[in-house]
Formats: C-alpha cells, sequence, structure tokens
C-alpha cells in the first residue's frame, strides 16, 4: 500500500490550526529567537574582553548590539501577541486590514509596473 493511501483519511479530516496552537508554536520560535540573542550577547561579551586591547573588540561590541537588538524586537512581537490575545474583535479587523493592504500592494506594484521601452529599428546611430 502506498504512503500517501495511509494518509489520505487523515488529510481528509484535518482541520486548520487553531490560534492557540499558532501561539504555541510562535511561542516555541520565540523561544529559540531568545537563547540565540542571549548567546550573541554573550558571545560578545567575551569577543570584548578577549580583544580588550585591540581595534578588534570592536566586533564585540557590534555581536553586543545584534543581541539588544533581537531582545527588543521579541519584546515588541510578545506585546503584540499579548494585546492580539486579550483583544479578539480588534483581532480579526487588524488582519482584515493588513489583507487588504498587502492586496492593494501588490496591484499597484503590478500596475506601476513600467514596461521596457520599444526598440526603434532602422533608426540610424550617431
Amino acid at each position: 500500500m502506498p504512503l500517501w493511501a495511509a494518509v489520505v483519511p487523515y488529510m481528509a479530516n484535518a482541520q486548520t490550526a487553531s490560534v492557540s496552537e499558532v501561539v504555541g508554536l510562535f511561542n516555541i520560535i520565540v523561544g529559540f529567537m531568545f537563547v540565540a540573542a542571549v548567546t550573541i550577547f554573550v558571545g560578545g561579551i567575551i569577543a570584548y574582553a578577549v580583544d580588550f586591547g585591540n581595534q578588534e573588540r570592536l566586533i564585540g561590541v557590534h555581536l553586543m548590539e545584534w543581541g539588544v537588538a533581537i531582545l527588543f524586537v521579541l519584546v515588541v512581537f510578545l506585546g503584540v501577541v499579548q494585546f492580539l490575545q486579550s483583544h479578539q474583535g480588534v483581532t480579526n479587523i487588524i488582519v482584515a486590514m493588513i489583507v487588504i493592504v498587502a492586496v492593494v500592494a501588490i496591484v499597484l506594484m503590478v500596475l506601476t509596473e513600467a514596461p521596457p521601452p520599444p526598440k526603434k529599428e532602422g533608426s540610424p546611430r550617431p
């Protein structure tokens, strides 16, 4: 029996992911990003401490800046998710507005794309 034949009954009964499943997946991704941000920040501290007397210590500062930036973005994302979870009625309106803006932006990009200029054949070149 082929593999797809065993999977088809489950696919027929499949339902879309619930909000709690999506939020759970988002929380897992945020956890990995948090670990990565802290690791990058600590790596920057170590790089700064090891190269304390050299100009190469700026690499450590750069790593620490990236770690702080990633942590800031995570805090903003978590704040947005908490807002959307606590305001379910507003969430539908916001998602609908985002979809409408995305569709309008795509349509405008397609409509404003300029066609290439036509080639003039037979005209003398100086």
